[in-house]
């Protein structure tokens, strides 16, 4: 029941074009783990992933599978096997092996004691997509517990907690040996920023992002050609849907203020400071009960 995909290593121009390849030719193994897959020629990467499984994932950076090269953005798998097949030499034999993860479970509750009923978690040990980018969406954990699966014994995970409803978060590093574990959610903050238009009815709204894991605007690609990593990050309205239907503005002349509730204290969000998606940032976090001021800011546009 694993899920196999193929990215190829090689140039795009070595790639038949009839030759589908990545998310959209996604094979899954039978019942003894094995499975066949039709790959074109040369260097390729498969990745192996179990949904809803207790396997540790492991990762790779996007230009390392597609040419060997540093930089680009974090691909996860719970394997990521490097295979060369040779048009001539007939089929090549793989055999992979995915590490078990630990489990562990707690408790999620406010400064009372009292249960958090709802609650979003985002983190990176749960990544699936088939393209094997981290997303923010998750599916909430209800009834006061949740459980994790895929923990490394050797490494601390940050995990972010919102109860986007009571406007409460934490943000916690937890390790495999912590069981059993009790998460406290403090009352979350806030932040607000003022842009600056060149003409009042300029349709304008700003790029606000979460970061799991720190890293370059993940489409800054020059940034990517330099050999840097991209963060891990999504639309904090993907992350909180509750929170973020619709934007908190203000308008007075040229002045747009906004403000961004239910913040998680201690996670890092990205403001993008010039209304494109690969322009200038502002990371930041606040504490719980903080409104932070992120001041003025003079977005640039083209037309």
């Amino acid at each position: 029941g694993a899920t196999i995909t193929f990215e190829s290593g090689g140039r795009e121009s070595d790639v038949p074009e009839n030759v589908v390849t990545g998310w959209q030719a996604k094979r899954t193994t039978d019942a003894e783990g094995n499975f066949t897959f039709a790959v074109p020629h040369g260097r390729g990467t498969l990745l192996v992933k179990k949904k809803d499984a207790n396997y540790i994932l492991q990762h790779k950076l996007s230009r390392e599978i597609e040419s060997g090269k540093p930089g680009g953005s974090r691909v996860y798998a719970h394997a990521l096997h490097e295979v060369n097949a040779s048009k001539d030499n007939g089929p090549v034999e793989v055999e992979i092996r995915i590490k078990p993860g630990h489990v562990i479970r707690g408790k999620i509750v406010d400064e009372q004691g009292k249960p958090i009923i709802f609650a979003l978690l985002a983190t990176n040990l749960d990544v699936w997509d088939y393209s094997g980018e981290w997303r923010g969406v998750s599916e909430p954990t209800l009834g006061g517990s949740f459980r994790l699966k895929g923990l490394n014994a050797d490494q601390e995970h940050p995990v972010y907690f919102l109860d986007p409803y009571k406007k409460l978060g934490a943000t916690v590093k937890l390790r495999a040996s912590d069981e059993p574990v009790s998460v406290v959610l403090k009352p979350c903050g806030s932040a607000k920023a003022k842009f600056v238009l060149d003409r009042e009815d300029r349709k304008f709204s700003p790029i606000f992002l979460f970061v799991l894991t720190s890293g370059e605007s993940k489409y800054n690609f020059d940034a990517m050609k330099a050999g840097k990593t991209t963060a891990d990050s999504d639309f904090v309205a993907n992350v909180d849907r509750i929170n973020y239907g619709n934007a908190q503005k203000e308008q007075e002349g040229l002045v747009r203020s906004y403000t961004f509730p239910a913040l998680i204290p201690g996670a890092t969000y990205r403001l993008l400071t010039n209304g494109g998606i690969d322009g200038p940032y502002k990371d930041f976090t606040v504490e719980s009960g903080e409104t932070l001021d992120l001041g003025e800011f003079t977005p640039k546009f083209n037309d």
